[in-house]
């Protein structure tokens, strides 16, 4: 086979590299400009065209589809594959049969056909074998489809020894043969040795439906050596399995009864073949598949190159330029015989226009048409194994009719044949159906040239990187080159996964696929193939090159959410208000939301999605749990889900701001709050497991303490133990864990254990950085990454430590995914993790998880953060890329890191609304601009002399700073606070710290991220109103000027903790204070927090007062000993209970609490 296309582009780039060499490139830009002009891009290299992704390796893409098509050319359906088993995609929808398959989405349903296409050679003399195995090998015997089962075989002089151990019956099983009785009559086999010679062999064949029984013996158990020949047509027929049909025959290997655990039985050879006086069979051809087969894939074409025996046959699939639901295949052939264009028939009582050659079959979801050349030769059959088998078949087709062929000649000639497909119920379908077919037919190869122009042009209008080179970590043998081809690659894929409406679903919304060729259909009814979680990813980034679709998918899954039901609780689930059905995923949609309105500036779509918008977010906060048909535990909670609401949120509170619904970001931002307390008060076990291992944290909890054991999960994810509350807990996997660092208000302590237990796993000399051991999703990683580049330092950690290992993981990522060359859901590291090997993919793919996460990560490497919507750039260490074709509001602009600045232009910049320059001069500090620049005009008869120190377009001295904070902040003593500080200025994005002050007190610093900090206040801070002020520090004063807000911070007081009484005296009074009688009573009262517990304490029965002390501190208890005198108790009535009522101090406030005291009578 051919090598890779993708790596081998050397000669693209020397010239490319030739032709900018000398071009010198320039990254200043003039501040006063109203509309920045652009920068020099002489170090981003054009976009790839179609041809450049051509593909010829053995691991190549075989899918194709394009935007808005609801068809799939050769899907490979993930679910059918299997989850986690590795096939190439030639391996599952390639074959010797130059094989076309189809995907077609249509009422919630996606419909797989294979073999709509087939070629086979005309061979005009009937081979004397049907099969003929020769055993020479286990490679060759392998390879020609034989199989073992329950059993292990050596050969040897032309001899297979299949062996049974410690298995009553094991066997060899020959591949599937399509079988012709009138044909090849004759089995013969050799069985040449059995050990020990009372050993057991036999003979049968199996089916796969059909009529008659589903096995039939030939040979029953026997001892017996030497050549054996029998009347396989004879016999079939017998057991009624007459006729032509497929099946496979098993050799049996057997110990039953034989009285050893072992039995080895050595077959010579094993042919079916013509009888010996058959004589002419009567038959003139019989269809062959090919000898050898070369497969070629570009976006636009996947194509076929076939060896048959006798003639060389080409193949081209493609999508039609006007019916997006229409496929071609061009065919041509060069040789000595004809060959048949072939396929199946999915569906009874196909029909067939003999005028247009045109082949119709009609099922409950879609009408499939096929159109034939107009010299061909049709015939249809009712199996493909009737067909192999070198029956006549008939001219017309039958209700039983399930294989068709037409015989076309070898003479270098060019054919076209059209596939159509259409929705039942819209009109009539199989009409319609053969119209695309036949329009597909007469365009011939115009589906190729449009498709490559159109991919070109999508290329070149996406966002375009400077640096596609790996940074940081191994490379493992990947060159930029291949990056920069997957990376395109990708955007390709995104485009690709773009599905129309589906009015027959009751949705009139263009899709955003989660894997439209993997067929993966669990997402909300009436878009099935559009995942809460997957799809969204793909919208945040399809919006640079797409952004109708990916409004209108979004608006379609927002117009999905229940807003009839009733208000959402912690157990009312997908019935609830703000609900959507379907898998219920992570949460993503403020952020795509924020991310949509921020590239295209469209508030009125935003404004028209919020009211469901709101309503999910608060279903969500309810059902913090991955829901999946009957999985759906209302008492789980899935720290996965709880970090990503609380990620969510925060984009959230910027729709609510900018919509002027400031009390809901208040709710959301106390849900911040509030979600981050639920976080560290339930994955935070202290007991140990079974092992006798304490988990920093877990990633489930199941808050039912009744509960005697949870839902069954891979073991892979742990087992099961109670925390310190008696609560089930699963320590799951590092990678969902460590997503919690998004969580900016999670105390320091937490984010201690979250990094402690995300290094268990972490290593940046495996493969996926060490997170990929068992398994590790793509959404995932991002989030830990943005955590890590957002997080302010704490404890052992600086700003660098987090941000080189958030450059590690953008890395590694971008490296193994290329290797990998699968867009999926999961990956995982193979060979113990040496970097530059195979890396597994699996889950649901080709998907748009991989597509996201290689398109996110690899901006980042360039220095933009896509993720934060609003546009927001980093430096990463050693980064010195830059990215053009970015949009803000509508508006385009590139931007160049050029040592530690950052240069902007386009029309976003200026007047735009971004400025020309931002100093990144700390790395990995990410700078997100406020979007409100506005440069001074200039006269354009004075030029700017940026020499001249008195010219007043040059800006002079520090920036001045603006500081967004909220006027009052209040809590509860022993709660502490969060302050959020947002520090603006003009031109550039502020550095440094803020600080809050209380006049000369203290209170809290953070440094900034991107212009914002969180300040954390004292959970000490004395009860009452604190005059505060916050202050801006700069982190060098000449660039930035000093700023302070007024800041009100109220402390409520709390109530005391736990209050117990006794009577001390007399003695044994057994907390009976009698009528009429003194006595001593001792009240203790146990502080929840630091602060001492002050003041008296009165005992009281209802109105009247019995007594009153003050409270002294005794250990960690404040006791207070009340003298109660006779004439207190004289008018008590019997059995009246004492209430001790504490008074109050500057920190708890006054309170009443029942006690075990009563007075009774003399």
């Amino acid at each position: 086979m051919a090598t890779l296309a993708w790596s081998d582009s050397e000669k693209y780039m020397k010239s490319l590299k030739a032709l900018l060499a000398g071009v010198a490139t320039s990254a200043l830009v003039a501040t006063t400009a109203l509309i920045a002009p652009a920068v020099a891009a002489a170090d981003i290299a054009a976009a790839p065209v179609t041809s450049d992704l051509r593909d010829t390796s053995d691991d190549q893409p075989r899918w194709l589809s394009v935007p808005y098509s609801r068809t799939v050319i050769n899907p490979f359906a993930f679910e059918e594959v299997g989850a986690t088993t590795e096939r190439t995609e030639i391996e599952y929808s390639g074959g010797s049969n130059m094989p076309l398959s189809n995907g077609f989405y249509a009422h919630d349903e996606a419909i797989h056909v294979k073999n709509i296409l087939n070629v086979y050679e005309q061979n005009d003399s009937i081979p004397q074998y049907l099969l003929d195995a020769q055993f020479n090998s286990q490679a060759e015997t392998e390879a020609a489809g034989w199989q073992l089962h329950n059993a292990q075989a050596s050969y040897a002089d032309g001899k297979v020894i299949v062996t049974n151990h410690d298995a009553e019956w094991g066997y060899i099983r020959t591949p599937e043969l399509n079988y012709n009785p009138d044909l090849y009559p004759e089995l013969t086999i050799n069985v040449a040795e059995i050990q020990p010679n009372n050993g057991l062999w036999a003979l049968e064949a199996v089916f796969d439906g059909g009529s008659g029984p589903g096995t039939v013996k030939f040979q029953g158990d026997s001892s017996v050596t030497g050549e054996l020949t029998i009347d396989l047509a004879d016999e079939l027929a017998a057991e009624g399995r007459g006729g032509a049909q497929s099946f496979h025959i098993r050799l049996w290997s057997s110990t039953w009864q034989v009285g050893s655990s072992t039995v080895s039985v050595s077959f010579d050879s094993f042919a079916i073949h013509q009888a010996d006086d058959s004589g002419d069979p009567g038959q003139t051809w019989l269809p062959t598949p090919t000898t050898a087969i070369d497969y070629e894939w570009t976006p636009a074409s996947v194509t076929m190159q076939g060896q048959f025996t006798n003639t060389d046959v080409t193949t081209e699939d493609y999508f039609s330029v006007a019916e997006l639901d229409g496929v071609a295949r061009k065919i041509s052939a060069t040789g000595d015989t004809d060959i048949f264009a072939a396929g199946n028939i999915e569906h009874a009582n196909p029909t067939y226009d003999a005028a247009t050659k045109t082949i119709t079959t009609v099922g409950p979801y879609a009408a499939r048409s096929v159109a034939l050349p107009d010299d061909a030769t049709v015939r249809f059959f009712d199996s493909s194994a009737q067909f192999q088998s070198a029956a006549a078949g008939t001219s017309a087709p039958t209700a039983s009719t399930r294989y068709w062929s037409a015989q076309l000649p070898s003479d270098g000639v060019e054919r076209y044949i059209g596939v159509g497909w259409a929705v039942v119920g819209d009109g009539d379908a199989a009409a319609q159906s053969r119209l695309t077919a036949q329009a597909v037919k007469q365009e011939q190869a115009a589906g190729i040239v449009h498709w490559s122009q159109h991919w070109d042009d999508y290329m070149a209008n996406a966002p375009a990187l400077e640096d596609y080179s790996i940074q940081r970590v191994p490379s493992g043998g990947v060159e930029s080159d291949r990056m920069r081809l997957f990376y395109y690659y990708a955007w390709i894929n995104l485009e690709m996964n773009v599905l129309p409406a589906t009015p027959e679903t009751g949705n009139h919304y263009a899709q955003v696929g989660t894997g439209k060729p993997s067929l993966w259909m669990h997402g909300t009814p009436g878009t099935a193939n559009v995942a809460s979680w997957d799809s969204l990813l793909g919208m945040q980034q399809l919006v640079y090159t797409n952004p109708e679709a990916s409004w209108d998918s979004f608006i379609g899954m927002m117009k999905s959410v229940t807003m009839d039901g009733p208000e959402p609780t912690d157990t009312n689930g997908v019935e609830a208000k703000g609900a959507l059905k379907g898998e219920s995923l992570p949460s993503r949609k403020a952020q795509t939301a924020w991310i949509l309105y921020s590239v295209t500036g469209n508030q009125d779509n935003l404004e028209e999605i919020y009211e469901e918008l709101h309503a999910h977010l608060i279903w969500e906060s309810h059902n913090l749990r991955w829901m999946h048909y009957e999985h759906n535990y209302v008492d789980e909670r899935d720290s996965e889900f709880v970090a990503s609401l609380i990620y969510d949120l925060k984009f959230a509170v910027r729709i609510a701001e900018l919509l002027d619904e400031s009390s809901r970001a208040a709710q959301y931002e106390a849900l911040i709050t509030s979600l981050t307390r639920d976080y560290e008060e339930w994955f935070f076990p202290t007991t140990s497991d079974g092992d006798g291992y304490v988990w920093p944290t877990v990633q489930k909890v199941f808050l039912d303490t009744s509960r005697t054991s949870i839902p069954a999960h891979p073991e892979t994810e742990g087992q099961p133990y109670r925390d310190h509350k008696g609560r089930w807990v699963r320590q799951g996997l590092s990678y969902y864990t460590t997503t919690a660092l998004v969580a900016e208000e999670l105390g320091g302590e937490f984010k201690q254990k979250i990094i402690d237990r995300h290094l268990r796993d972490y290593d940046e000399h495996r493969q996926l950085a060490g997170l990929g051991r068992v398994r590790v999703k793509a959404p995932d990683v991002q989030l830990i990454t943005y955590g890590l580049l957002d997080m302010t330092p704490f404890g052992n950690y600086t700003k660098s430590d987090l941000v080189d290992q958030a450059t590690v993981l953008v890395n590694s990522y971008n490296r193994d995914m290329v290797i990998a060359k699968w867009f999926a859901e999961v990956y995982h590291e193979t060979g113990n993790g040496a970097i530059g090997g195979h890396i597994k993919a699996s889950g649901v793919r080709p998907s748009l998880f991989g597509i996201s996460n290689y398109i996110d990560f690899m901006l980042i490497a360039n220095g933009y953060r896509l993720d934060e919507g609003s546009p927001t750039f980093v430096r990463l260490e050693g980064a010195s890329g830059g990215v053009s074709g970015l949009t803000h509001k509508n508006q385009k602009f590139s931007f160049d890191i050029d040592g530690t600045d950052i240069h902007l232009s386009g029309e976003a910049v200026g007047t735009g609304g971004l400025p020309p320059q931002i100093n990144a001069s700390q790395t990995g500090i990410s700078y997100t601009p406020d979007g409100n620049y506005q440069p001074e005009p200039t006269d354009p008869t004075e030029p700017t002399d940026p020499t001249d120190p008195t010219d007043p377009t040059v800006p002079v001295g520090p920036i001045a700073t603006t500081i967004t904070a909220p006027a009052t902040v209040q809590t509860t003593f022993g709660a502490g606070a969060n302050v959020a500080v947002n520090v603006r200025a003009a031109t550039a994005v502020p550095q440094g710290r803020v600080e809050i002050h209380a006049g000369s007190a203290f209170l809290g610093s953070a440094q900034l991220v991107r212009g914002r900090a969180t300040v954390s206040l004292s959970r000490n801070l004395a009860a009452g109103t604190h005059k505060a002020q916050v202050r801006y520090v700069p982190s060098t004063s000449d660039q930035f000027r000093a700023a302070t807000k007024a800041l009100d911070v109220q402390v409520a007081k709390v109530t005391v903790g736990k209050v117990n009484a006794k009577v001390t005296k007399p003695k044994k009074a057994r907390n009976k204070i009698k009528r009429g009688a003194a006595a001593t009573v001792r009240v203790r009262i146990k502080s929840p927090h630091a602060a001492d517990v002050t003041g008296r304490v009165q005992l009281r029965v209802g109105k009247r007062a019995l007594g009153k002390a003050k409270l002294e501190r005794r250990g960690k208890r404040f006791v207070a000993v009340v003298k109660v005198k006779r004439k207190a108790t004289r008018k008590i009535k019997r059995n009246s209970t004492v209430l001790v009522r504490y008074l109050g101090d500057q920190t708890y406030s006054s309170s009443n609490h029942k006690t075990k005291v009563k007075v009774t009578v003399r």
